[in-house]
């Protein structure tokens, strides 16, 4: 993703901030801007995943002895659909919350500069033009302990070391969703609750529902695609788009997915979408990521760990 802050000269920023710190207040979904701070829409061909959802906002909102209560780490392997889940969560039980931030965890400079956008569009700051961004971070998060009902979303936490000391304050009055490849969750700290692979019935209906194919065409095809593609949702969803833009058969697939796998997994659909890589690159980030942290795991004495990661191997 272009990282527009690059673009921007220091001086045309702060006249932006500027701006939006001091506009009047004209239009009332103003206020829902400052509190919904969102980057995505809402997926509506998100399926087969409401037991989930549930087991979510239950593990959020209880309070349970010994356990890092209303923070929790959706976890799992790439292209399970932690980020889709986590999107999800936040349109389904909208209403529940004054307000929803999201914040993008994929490296130091994107998650302070999450907190940069809060100070800025929630005006919780006065000033940002001569605050360190982790100053920045500081008052958003001592601003939030005075706020009541409030969700934050902090995606792509893969090196759990970079939150350390930014992450919300954990109470029944706020609740921080963390999704991560890393199934460490004790090492945030955070609740863990892993996002599995779909059953075969369920990677059916994705399959039929995402293709656009009536139900029980084909259906040993359709059975045998989510097979092999191990029920994984990503693959699952970009082989249902090449159905419904290339072949137009589950068995003309199968046949093409044989002969030309690899073509295959590097294919990307056409249109805009919320993810844009292809299922051979997303292996492979979750590939190099396995290996950076089973390295790191060589000198640890955590047996419980080093099973979890073979899991994902």
């Amino acid at each position: 993703m272009l990282n527009v802050d690059i673009l921007i000269e220091p001086d045309v920023r702060r006249a932006l901030d500027s701006l939006l710190l001091n506009r009047p207040n004209l239009d009332p979904s103003s206020d829902a801007m400052e509190k919904f701070m969102v980057p995505y829409e809402k997926n509506e061909q998100f399926m087969c995943r409401e037991a989930l959802l549930l087991n979510l906002r239950t593990t959020l909102s209880e309070l349970s002895p010994n356990e890092y209560n209303h923070r929790v780490a959706l976890y799992g392997m790439g292209g399970v659909g932690k980020t889709q889940t986590a999107i999800a969560y936040v349109y389904t039980y909208q209403s529940e919350y004054d307000r929803i931030y999201w914040i993008s965890a994929a490296n130091e400079a994107s998650l302070l500069s999450g907190f940069r956008d809060i100070a800025v569009r929630s005006r919780c700051v006065a000033s940002v033009d001569k605050l360190d961004p982790r100053n920045i971070a500081a008052r958003v998060l001592a601003w939030l302990r005075q706020q009541e009902n409030w969700l934050v979303v902090v995606d792509n936490l893969d090196e759990i070391d970079l939150v350390e000391g930014l992450l919300p304050e954990r109470a029944p009055n706020g609740h921080t969703l963390i999704t991560t490849r890393n199934p460490n969750s004790e090492g945030i700290p955070a609740r863990g609750l892993e996002v599995p692979l779909l059953e075969v019935p369920e990677g059916i209906q994705m399959l039929y529902g995402l293709a656009k194919i009536p139900r029980e065409t084909e259906p040993d095809a359709a059975q045998k695609i989510v097979e092999t593609l191990g029920c994984l949702p990503l693959a699952i969803g970009q082989a249902a788009s090449y159905v419904r833009e290339v072949s137009r058969s589950f068995v003309t697939f199968l046949e093409t997915y044989h002969k030309r796998r690899k073509e295959l997994h590097e294919w990307i659909p056409r249109g805009n979408r919320q993810y844009s890589k292809s299922l051979a690159s997303t292996w492979s980030m979750s590939s190099i990521f396995l290996k950076n942290i089973t390295r790191q795991l060589r000198n640890s004495s955590s047996t419980s760990l080093s099973l979890t990661l073979i899991t994902y191997g």
